[in-house]
């Protein structure tokens, strides 16, 4: 299964301005599987999430779809546990253990498919887009690279510059995620398919990105500190990182899918409780903690 990746290292942040308009409002609301105890909403296409839920704190995962009235619980067939994160079109992606190890998938809503990178010990198929799925493997457990997968080939896709490269989202013609360099440091990056370029945040502030849809990329980012309270939910709109305002009683969050101006993600409350979330992106997006000093910078 796919898990959050950490960036706990502290780093000198800079100053951040909060930045209002009234121009329109945002808004969050709250998403929790009937009976779960952790909800945690990855993809979004149109009206549609999917995402994992689990029953008990660290429990098995399992998928679920929700169209905005109903939620479907749905699990790979025989598997241990499952989930989804990605959909486009009425096609899911995910990722599913049994005996054999840990495996991708793609299921179109009739047949499932089991997707594993070749010799590789792991496979996580985490989105997709069209024909074009994008997704993990590793070696071990410790290892990881990332794939494109076109229905018929696998192609490795790992940053020149990296040790571990995250490719998370398809946008386009573009791939976007995260990737740690051989100082351990982690990079935000958007390949178009010939150039890198990276997406660094003021004094390479650690952070990760998770989705993308139409030049906007989101995410999470690690503030100073080893408290939850500093990890937070972030929106890169095309020129600035921002912060999502999601509430007083919000203690940690994470940006994990954008469609169009529909976040999903998850978050924890200042009294524990583990939730997903959907919040809407204002027009024009204003209204949300504004991170001075991006730098964006081509390395290859």
């Amino acid at each position: 299964m796919k898990t959050m990746q950490s960036v706990g290292r502290s780093v000198l942040f800079v100053a951040a301005a909060l930045v209002f308009s009234s121009a329109g409002a945002a808004s969050m609301v709250r998403l929790d599987f009937p009976g779960a105890h952790t909800t945690t909403p990855y993809g979004v296409d149109g009206t549609t999430i999917v995402g994992t839920y689990s029953t008990t704190f660290l429990g098995r995962e399992h998928g679920f779809i929700y169209d905005g009235r109903e939620w479907t619980a749905l699990d790979y067939p025989g598997a241990r546990e499952s989930g989804f994160f990605d959909i486009d079109a009425g096609r899911l992606v995910g990722a599913y253990s049994d005996e054999s190890g840990s495996h991708g998938f793609v299921y179109d809503g009739e047949t499932w498919t089991s997707l594993h990178y070749p010799r590789a010990k792991w496979t996580s198929a985490f989105s997709i887009e069209g024909d074009r799925i994008l997704g993990f493997y590793g070696a071990s457990s410790r290892d990881m690279h990332s794939f494109l997968y076109d229905g018929s080939t696998y192609t490795p896709l790992d940053h020149p510059n990296g040790t571990k490269t995250y490719a998370a989202a398809l946008d386009g013609g573009r791939v976007a995620g995260t990737y740690r360099d051989r100082d351990g440091v982690m990079h935000g990056f958007v390949y178009d398919g010939t150039t890198w370029t990276d997406v660094d945040l003021p004094d390479r502030v650690p952070g990760v990105i998770y989705g993308a849809d139409a030049g906007r990329l989101v995410g999470a980012l690690h503030l100073p500190g080893n408290d939850w309270e500093n990890t937070h939910a972030v929106l890169h709109d095309g020129a600035d990182w921002q912060f999502l305002p999601l509430g007083p009683d919000v203690r940690e969050s994470f940006a994990l899918g954008i469609d169009g101006d529909t976040i999903v993600g998850s978050a924890s409350s200042v009294s524990g409780d583990l939730f997903g979330f959907v919040y809407t992106i204002p027009e024009p997006a204003t209204g949300l903690l504004l991170l001075a000093g991006l730098t964006l910078s081509r390395r290859r």
